[in-house]
């Protein structure tokens, strides 16, 4: 009987091979998660994809690479800014606080979330 993870490289093998970039970070952050170290190294690929939306979603759904969330710290997009520092500042990584206070200044949505961050961080 194969486990989970065999199971899932097996479902997810057409997605691999020919999803779209965005379903390639899912299922390979699904992999991840289920034990799969070898999905990090194309995970991480895809920190510089063309389409931010995708770097926004590689910094969401892989949070334990603090690496590359430092890295997508730098990013020109600032909602992949945003999510790469909410996964560090989960993660108590203070290398965030810079980004969040950028976001607290631009006010919104984003400035809520980062305030919360924040006060998690002690730096609010």
């Amino acid at each position: 009987m194969l486990g989970m993870q065999e199971q899932a490289s097996i479902w997810f093998a057409d997605v691999l091979r020919d999803g779209s970039p965005m379903e390639q970070v899912v299922a390979r952050a699904a992999l991840l998660a289920l034990g799969d170290k070898g999905q990090r190294t194309q995970l991480r690929a895809f920190g510089t994809h063309s389409d931010p939306e995708v770097r926004k979603a590689v910094a969401e759904l892989d949070a334990q690479d603090t690496d590359l969330l430092a890295a997508l710290l730098a990013d020109g997009v600032a909602a992949v800014r945003m999510a790469a520092a909410r996964s560090l500042a989960e993660l108590g990584d203070k290398r965030a606080v810079s980004v969040l206070r950028e976001a607290l200044g631009r006010g919104g949505a984003d400035a809520v979330a980062a305030y919360a961050q924040l006060v998690k961080l002690h730096q609010q």
